[in-house]
Parts: structure tokens; C-alpha cells; sequence
């Protein structure tokens, strides 16, 4: 055979395997990404259950108890970074559920099922005690406990020397609106300040929840080492008052005078940021800053000015220079033992 008719065979069948080479070589890798995208694309329900705003737990004692949003991110904290793994059984000891979502866990693994998918998660061993801790005391302090009106076996009041069984449960559980969380700065400023307050002993199926007034607007509830402070509208105070026989004078805070605010707006001198408070925010700090305002004093100390505010209303506006333990009102100052802390718990929680 002619050496050239050999050589073009062999370049051509060269050429062949080459092309034949490269094709498997492009079908391969897009075999290999189609099934990486498979495996990208398939639903990952702990994305989904990470993405949910708001969740309810049940356990042993409780039953649908919405836990506050504090918490809900300790808890997306805790399974996060959990490890998909292979069906595993273990007791249930916890459930929740969402609008599309549920799961259940024993703090050591996690189900979540979503339709008719269902995953399951290995929770990380360092994050199984907290996560323990924070559900225990997520569902024994959430305002949702006290609002399971089902579940309430018995209500006992005191003040000072004065107890009482609460007859018509409802009717006392009814007069409890929750406005907003407290920091726990801000509760213990209510607790310095109001000394006499109502005791309430909630008796569930298995356990008990104790629950405080701090003041008119106040409510603490405690469960073994826990402690969760909410602000309330002053119908449970009342409540309270009537069904003892207690004046309602007590506890009154020095709010007049403040009505007409609707916006504030905050600058901070020090890292030179600004922040506008309005609704619930701007009724806070109304409430925990000037309700403080007492008679003027002759300010000698050195302070650092930590924040400028300055009060909008319809037609009145009001400029205030707020110290670390003082407030400036036009030409006089008040003293407020920790007036800058309490402007900062606030616009913390922008």
C-alpha cells in the first residue's frame, strides 16, 4: 500500500479517536455536572426551614407555642451547619411546624418534612446541649405559654399580704396584651423602680410558670433559671388591682407631656450614626427615658454628650441632649442614673 495512502489513513483514524476522544470526554463531564446539578438541585429542606420567619413548638407540656424571633435565631444558629444524612430513627421528643414546614428533633437529630419530601440531619454534638437549653427555655417563657388558655389549670395572685384563686381563668387571661419584648436593662429598671408588684402562679398539666408585674406595663415570666420580660397595656394591672382590692394609684409613670411625639429622631455622637424612632420604639423610649425626668439638678459632672435627640410632633418639635447619666432640656438638666444605656437598648433593636 502506497506510504501516503497509509499515512492519510492513519492521521484520519488519528483524527477519529481524537474527536471520538474529546466527545466522550464532553459527554462525560456533562453527565457528571448534570448529576452534580441533580444533586444541587435537589430541595434541601434545612435551606427552607432556615428561611421560615416564624415556627411553633409542641412538646410533652406544651402545645403550639410560638417561640419569640430571639430565640427562633439561637435556634437557626444551632442546626444550621447540621450534616444531611441517610433515614435515622430516634425519639421525637420535639416538633414544630410552619406554614409549609414541619420537623421534629431529639436535639441530636433532626426530621424535616416538606410535602412528600423528608430529609434528615445530624445536629452537630457541641450544639446539642445549647440547643437543649434554648428550646427548654424558649418554650417556658414565651407570652404564647400564658396565652393557651386550654392548657391553664389554675391561676393564683398575691400582693403583700393579699391572695387569690383567679375563678374565671378566661376572663384574666383575656386582659394580657403583649406589646412588645423588654430588654433585660430595661426590666430591671422597672424592678429598681416599682418595688411592690402581683405574683402569679400558673398551673399547667405538669408544671408551673411564675409570672411578675413590673409596674402597670410590665410582665416578667420565669421558669426554672429562665426569665422572659415583655411590655403589656395596664389591663392586667388593672385587672389585677380590682380583683385584690388594690388602689391603682401605685406604680404611675410620668409620661404626660410626651403624647405628641410621633417621630424621634436620634443622633449618636460618638459613632457619628442616626437613627429615626418611630411606633413601638419611639413609644419605648418614651416611656423608659422621660417617664425618669424628675426635678432639675445642677450638673457639675464631666460627661461625654452621647446622644442628640430631637421630639417631632404635628406642630411641636423639642431638641434634647442626652449624657451618660443626665438629659439636657432646653437650659435644664435632669438626672437619669444611665440615661445613655437606656437610649442604646432601644436603638439596638432596630
Amino acid at each position: 500500500m502506497n506510504k501516503k495512502v497509509i499515512k492519510s489513513m492513519l492521521i484520519f483514524a488519528g483524527i477519529v479517536f481524537l474527536i471520538s476522544f474529546l466527545i466522550t470526554i464532553l459527554r462525560t463531564k456533562e453527565k457528571e455536572e448534570q448529576a452534580t446539578q441533580a444533586i444541587n438541585q435537589e430541595v434541601n429542606l434545612m435551606k427552607y426551614l432556615l428561611k421560615e420567619q416564624s415556627i411553633k413548638l409542641s412538646d410533652e407540656n406544651i402545645k403550639d407555642i410560638t417561640i419569640e424571633q430571639d430565640y427562633f435565631k439561637d435556634f437557626k444558629y444551632y442546626i444550621e451547619k447540621s450534616k444531611k444524612i441517610e433515614k435515622v430513627e430516634f425519639k421525637e421528643i420535639l416538633t414544630g411546624y410552619s406554614d409549609d414546614i414541619k420537623f421534629s428533633t431529639d436535639c441530636n437529630y433532626i426530621k424535616i418534612v416538606k410535602g412528600k419530601e423528608t430529609q434528615y440531619f445530624d445536629i452537630e454534638d457541641e450544639q446539642t446541649k445549647e440547643l437543649e437549653s434554648l428550646i427548654d427555655k424558649a418554650t417556658n417563657t414565651s407570652f404564647d405559654t400564658i396565652k393557651k388558655i386550654n392548657d391553664i389549670k389554675e391561676v393564683q395572685i398575691s400582693y403583700k399580704n393579699k391572695q387569690k384563686q383567679i375563678v374565671n381563668i378566661k376572663e384574666f387571661n383575656d386582659k394580657i396584651h403583649k406589646k412588645a419584648n423588654i430588654s433585660q436593662y430595661n426590666a430591671s429598671k422597672l424592678i429598681d423602680e416599682v418595688k411592690d408588684n402581683f405574683d402569679i402562679n400558673i398551673k399547667l398539666d405538669n408544671y408551673e410558670i411564675y409570672a411578675k408585674t413590673l409596674g402597670k406595663t410590665g410582665l416578667g415570666i420565669y421558669y426554672k433559671d429562665y426569665t422572659a420580660y415583655y411590655e403589656i397595656d395596664d389591663s392586667l394591672y388593672n385587672y389585677l388591682c380590682d380583683v385584690l382590692f388594690v388602689s391603682k394609684s401605685n406604680n404611675e409613670s410620668d409620661e404626660i407631656g410626651y403624647e405628641w411625639v410621633q417621630t424621634i429622631k436620634i443622633q449618636d455622637k460618638i459613632n457619628e450614626i442616626e437613627e429615626e424612632l418611630e411606633g413601638e420604639l419611639k413609644d419605648e423610649l418614651v416611656r423608659y427615658l422621660f417617664r425618669e425626668i424628675k426635678e432639675p439638678v445642677e450638673f457639675k459632672d464631666y460627661e461625654f454628650e452621647r446622644y442628640h435627640l430631637k421630639l417631632k410632633g404635628e406642630s411641636k418639635e423639642q431638641e434634647m441632649i442626652i449624657y451618660e447619666n443626665h438629659i439636657k432640656i432646653k437650659d435644664k438638666y435632669y438626672k437619669i442614673k444611665g440615661a445613655d444605656l437606656i437610649v442604646d437598648s432601644v436603638i439596638n433593636n432596630i
